[in-house]
């Protein structure tokens, strides 16, 4: 889906980034491309419905963007992505795996999602534009040359060239791909490279020979014999090397080659592509005004906050309409129990009962939280809700919650223990010093009585390894 192949273009850019990051935010979602997904499962609304949910219970809002009524070729995404843009002022990111959101002008996509996924690829725009040089007009020109959705592309045109393409336009400092693409038929530049190649043709011109050792017109033995002028050598030539800053073949073949090098792969894919009678034509036209046009009146009429619905009725209609089972809905109600924490629903008070435990979710630290059933859930029959919600959301909201002085206990606790420790070390210092006394005063005392008996040297000694 979306422009062929860009994905592999952008492999280099791709980071790996956590829902957690967007929590409390805003996001829109390719509903389309959630909905070709999840067909290819047994139970297609029960996954959207998880989805939705995963979304929630991570903090964020999801704003769906869906396709417009049918109408003939890509026309029937108008309405959809005009949406798109007007949300985009409201929403941080995209979550989507068709690559022509860029095209439209999205800045931030997240792709690969998956329901319970602690990970997502995330693709910006500005890194994109940095590292591989690919900005929203480039996008468009990828989904003309390379093919999209909407346009089958140019013949012989895939990635690499593309590639090689945007290269060649930067050095020679092209600033505008679709108005270049525009202009291939009448382009001086190229068509000056063009008649000349004809005109060599034309007049069957034959490439003389060339030195095997300067390059230059003439022959190597005739070099050697006679040297080469274009080396200024009268005897022999001077070999050539990328540093020998030798004056180049001035023969119209070497001419022509020179001047067609910066332009060899444009001057492949413009061959390609006008072979289309008319190109860009008035399809191509038309997808470039398709991505590039806005609908300044959209964002006028579109309000992004959440309304408090009759919950009763959803969870009727989600189970009447899409087979969504009461076993699934459970997991709706605490999901809608963060979004008033996280301050998605403004207008729906919740009740904390209980501070359960610490814990940690994903590595994050966390609570395990008992909070009072809504009043419009008849289908949980446990009263509460079981919830882990991050410790600092909590300090937060609900600092009564929280452990009492927790902090200042392990303070206290701390300066307890290395008083005791200081005191003990005193104590110590007190004993050594008065063992140290009571050695000096044997030692001295013997020196005094010489005729001591060895039996009363034995019973001080013993007396001091007592203390």
């Amino acid at each position: 889906m979306g422009i062929r192949d860009l994905w592999n273009i952008l492999e280099q850019v791709k980071q790996e980034t956590s829902l957690a990051d967007f929590r409390g935010k805003k996001l829109a979602v390719d509903f389309s491309s959630w909905f070709v997904k999840c067909e290819a499962t047994p139970y297609t609304n029960r996954s959207i419905f998880y989805r939705i949910v995963d979304l929630m219970s991570n903090g964020i809002t999801p704003v769906f963007v869906f396709d417009g009524p049918k109408s003939p070729e890509f026309k029937a995404r108008k309405r959809g992505e005009s949406y798109f843009r007007a949300t985009s002022q409201a929403v941080v990111g995209c979550v989507t795996d068709d690559g022509d959101v860029f095209a439209y002008g999205a800045t931030t996509v997240l792709k690969d999602y998956r329901t319970g996924s602690k990970e997502i690829h995330l693709y910006e725009l500005s890194a994109i534009e940095e590292k591989i040089g690919i900005g929203q007009k480039e996008m468009i020109a990828a989904a003309i040359l390379i093919g999209c959705d909407y346009h089958k592309g140019v013949e012989s045109v895939g990635r690499e060239e593309f590639k090689d393409l945007l290269k060649e336009l930067r050095n020679n400092e092209v600033p505008d791909i679709i108005d270049r693409m525009r202009g291939w038929r009448n382009n001086p530049e190229i068509l000056s490279i063009i008649e000349e190649e004809k005109k060599l043709n034309t007049d069957n011109k034959k490439k003389s020979a060339h030195c095997s050792r300067c390059g230059h017109l003439g022959t190597l033995p005739r070099h050697s014999k006679n040297g080469c002028s274009h080396c200024n050598t009268p005897k022999e030539c001077n070999e050539k090397t990328e540093d020998s800053g030798m004056a180049p073949c001035s023969c119209e073949f070497h001419a022509l080659e020179r001047k067609k090098k910066p332009f060899l792969t444009e001057l492949k894919v413009r061959k390609a592509a006008l072979c289309q009678p008319c190109f860009p034509d008035e399809k191509d036209e038309e997808i470039i005004f398709e991505f590039m046009s806005k609908d300044e009146s959209a964002s006028n009429c579109i309000d992004l906050m959440l309304k408090t619905a009759n919950y009763q009725n959803v969870i009727e209609k989600l189970t009447e309409q899409f087979g969504v089972i009461a076993d699934d809905t459970k997991n709706f109600f605490p999901a809608l129990v963060k979004m008033v924490l996280y301050g998605q629903v403004r207008d729906l008070a919740i009740t904390p009962v209980e501070l359960l435990r610490k814990c940690k979710k994903d590595g994050e630290p966390c609570y395990l939280i008992k909070f009072k059933q809504f009043e419009f859930d008849a289908i949980n029959t446990e009263n509460v809700y079981k919830i882990k919600v991050l410790q600092s959301v909590i300090d937060s909201k609900f600092p009564e919650l929280t452990p009492k002085d927790e902090s200042k206990a392990k303070k206290d606790q701390g300066q307890t223990q290395a008083q005791a420790a200081t005191s003990k070390e005193r104590k110590r210092g007190k004993n050594d010093d008065s063992r140290q006394s009571k050695i000096n005063n044997f030692f001295s005392s013997k020196k005094n009585k010489p005729n001591r008996k060895a039996s009363d040297n034995t019973e001080d000694l013993q007396s001091l390894k007592t203390e």
